[in-house]
C-alpha cells in the first residue's frame, strides 16, 4: 500500500519525542534560536500548554505547529502592548512552532496543517490567530493571509516577523480546504458511548479497497477476527454479524425461543428494560427482576427467587448498564446461575473491551464493534460455548445463530471495510493497559467534576469507569451544556431519552481517547460551576 500523509493532533509519547526532536532539529540546529544540546531534544517551555498539529509519514514526523491559546503569549514577552497591534476580536490564539523537514518544505504539508490548526481554532471560538513567522518564509505567510504587524523581533540570526490572521470565512478560504495529500480527519475530544473515539490506525484500515465477503483473505481475516475476540473474553465460540448491539440481542431472545423454558431477566436501568422488550417481541416467558437504577442486584434476593420458581430454566442481564455506568456481579450472578443449572445470557455491550470479562460457560453473550473495542460501529457478534442444535428453520435466516454457525460464519455478504477496521482495533488491543489508562483519565475527571460542585451518580465501588454519569440541576439544562462543550470541539452524551428525562449528561471513555482529549475536557470542566 502507498505511503500517506497522516495529519493529526499529537497524543501519543512517540509523536511527542519525535516533536522534542523536530523542535531541535528547527530552532536549535537549523536557525539558532536556542542552543544546541548533546541529546538533540527541545522540549518547548509551554509544552504542557501546547495543542500540536502533526504531519507523519511512515509512522515519522515531517512537520508540525502548535497552537496556545493561554496569555501571555510568546509574542507578549517580545512585544509590549501587544493587543494595541491587533484588530478588533473576541477571542485571540498564537500559532507556534511551525517546522516542516527541508525534504517536504514544497509540499502542501504546510497548507494542511494550517488547515488543521484554522480550524481547530474556529471550534474552540477564537476569531484572531497571531504568530512570529521567519523572514525566509514572509511572502508565503501573506499569500496565506497573514498581515504583518509590528517590529521584527529576535535575533539578527533568528528573526521573526508578527503577523495575525483574522479567522472570518474570506480569509478561511484562502487557506482552508484545499486539496492536497489524502489525510485523516482532525481529531476531536469523544467522550460519546458510541460512536467512539477511533484511532487513527482504525481510519486507515476502513479506507482500504473492499474485497469479497467469499474470497480467501475476507475468510481468513474473518476467523482471525473471531479468535481474537473469543480471547478477549475467554468464550469458545463467536459468529459476527452486520448490524448494532440491538440486533445481537435478537438473536440471543431467537435462541432462548428454541428452549421453550421460562426465564428470569435483571433489569436495573434502560438497557435491562430493553432485554425485556426483546423477550416480549419473541414470546418468551420470563420473570423480572428489578433493582434501583444506579444500583446493583442483591444476589441472595436472586437465590430466593429462583428458589421459589423452579421453573425458571435460563438468566439474561446486562453486565454493565450504559444509562447509570453500573457494572453488575457478572462473576456473582454467574455463580448462582451455575449453581441452580440455568442458561445464562449476558449483554456485554458496554462491558467487553472495558473490563475483565469472563464468558466461560456462558450461553450467550452479545457484543459490538462500535464501543470499548474501538472500531466502527456496525458489526454484532454473540459469543456461546455450547454445540448450536439445528432451529429446523423457526427463526429468520438473519437471525439464526446455527446458520451462521452452518455457513463457516460468513452466510450473507460481510463488510470487508468494518471487519478490516475491527481487525485493526484488535491488533494492539491489550486490555490490562485500557482498564489502567481508563480508571487514571476517570479519576481525573471526576476529580475535576467535584471541584466544579458535581457529583457522579451511582456508588463507585459499582461503577464501571468508563461511564462517569452527572445529573445537573434544573438550573443547567443538559442539552445547553452539551452545546457548550460542543462548541469547544468536546462531544458527550447528552440526547437519550433516558437522559433527557433526568437532566443528566455522560462523558464516556469507550474509545480511542488522547491526553489532549482528556486536557481539553478538563479545561473545560473548570469553566462549570453549580
Amino acid at each position: 500500500m502507498a505511503s500517506r500523509y497522516h495529519y493529526k493532533i499529537a497524543c501519543m509519547e512517540e509523536e511527542f519525542a519525535q516533536i522534542h526532536r523536530l523542535n531541535h532539529d528547527t530552532f536549535a540546529n537549523e536557525i539558532p534560536q536556542h542552543q544546541a544540546r548533546p541529546d538533540g531534544v527541545l522540549v518547548d517551555k509551554f509544552h504542557q500548554e501546547n495543542t500540536y498539529f502533526i504531519c507523519l509519514k511512515d509512522g515519522k514526523l515531517i512537520g508540525m505547529v502548535a497552537a496556545r491559546a493561554q496569555r501571555p503569549f510568546s509574542l507578549d514577552y517580545k512585544i509590549a502592548d501587544l493587543d494595541s497591534f491587533l484588530p478588533p476580536h473576541k477571542s485571540v490564539c498564537e500559532i507556534r512552532l511551525l517546522a516542516i523537514r527541508k525534504n517536504y518544505r514544497a509540499s502542501y504539508v504546510l497548507l494542511k496543517l494550517m488547515e488543521l490548526a484554522g480550524q481547530f481554532c474556529k471550534e474552540q471560538c477564537h476569531d484572531l490567530l497571531v504568530m512570529s513567522g521567519t523572514l525566509r518564509q514572509l511572502k508565503l505567510y501573506r499569500h496565506i493571509g497573514f498581515v504583518p504587524f509590528g517590529p521584527v523581533v529576535g535575533t539578527p540570526e533568528a528573526s521573526y516577523q508578527p503577523m495575525y490572521i483574522q479567522l472570518n470565512d474570506h480569509l478561511l478560504n484562502r487557506f482552508l480546504n484545499r486539496k492536497g495529500p489524502q489525510s485523516r480527519p482532525c481529531e476531536k475530544a469523544n467522550f460519546l458511548p458510541g460512536p467512539v473515539g477511533i484511532h487513527p490506525d482504525v481510519y486507515d484500515a476502513i479506507s482500504e479497497p473492499a474485497i469479497s465477503h467469499r474470497s480467501d483473505k475476507f475468510i481468513r481475516l474473518h476467523e482471525t477476527v473471531k479468535h481474537k475476540l473469543c480471547r478477549i473474553v475467554n468464550a469458545a465460540k463467536v459468529e459476527l454479524f452486520v448490524g448494532t448491539g440491538t440486533l445481537a440481542n435478537d438473536v440471543v431472545a431467537g435462541q432462548l425461543s428454541l428452549l421453550d423454558d421460562k426465564g428470569l431477566i435483571l433489569s436495573n436501568g434502560e438497557f435491562g428494560d430493553r432485554l425485556c422488550d426483546h423477550a416480549e417481541r419473541f414470546g418468551l416467558a420470563f420473570e423480572t427482576l428489578h433493582a434501583v437504577p444506579g444500583h446493583t442486584f442483591n444476589l441472595d434476593t436472586i437465590r430466593r427467587l429462583l428458589k421459589t420458581d423452579p421453573s425458571i430454566r435460563w438468566l439474561w442481564f446486562v453486565h454493565c448498564e450504559t444509562s447509570t455506568g453500573v457494572l453488575n456481579n457478572l462473576e456473582g450472578i454467574k455463580a448462582i446461575a451455575t449453581d441452580a443449572g440455568l442458561k445464562l445470557c449476558v449483554d456485554c455491550i458496554s462491558s467487553a473491551g472495558a473490563a475483565k470479562v469472563d464468558l466461560h460457560g456462558i450461553f450467550l453473550a452479545s457484543c459490538v464493534s462500535g464501543k470499548c473495542l474501538g472500531a466502527f460501529p456496525g458489526m454484532a457478534m454473540v459469543f456461546y460455548n455450547h454445540a448450536l442444535s439445528k432451529t429446523a428453520k423457526k427463526l429468520p435466516r438473519y437471525l439464526d445463530l446455527e446458520f451462521y454457525a452452518g455457513k463457516n460464519g460468513i452466510p450473507f455478504t460481510g463488510s470487508y471495510n468494518l471487519l478490516n477496521a475491527l481487525h485493526r482495533a484488535l491488533l494492539n488491543f491489550d486490555l490490562d493497559r485500557k482498564i489502567k489508562e481508563t480508571a487514571a483519565n476517570s479519576a481525573l475527571i471526576i476529580q475535576e467534576l467535584r471541584t466544579a460542585g458535581f457529583e457522579p451518580v451511582g456508588d463507585a465501588n459499582n461503577i464501571i469507569p468508563s461511564v462517569i454519569t452527572i445529573e445537573l440541576p434544573a438550573s443547567m439544562p443538559s442539552a445547553v451544556i452539551a452545546a457548550q462543550m460542543e462548541k469547544m470541539g468536546i462531544y458527550i452524551s447528552y440526547n437519550s431519552e433516558y437522559l433527557r428525562r433526568q437532566n443528566r449528561i455522560q462523558i464516556c471513555l469507550m474509545g480511542s481517547v488522547s491526553q489532549h482529549n482528556i486536557a481539553t475536557l478538563l479545561n473545560a470542566l473548570k469553566k462549570l460551576k453549580v
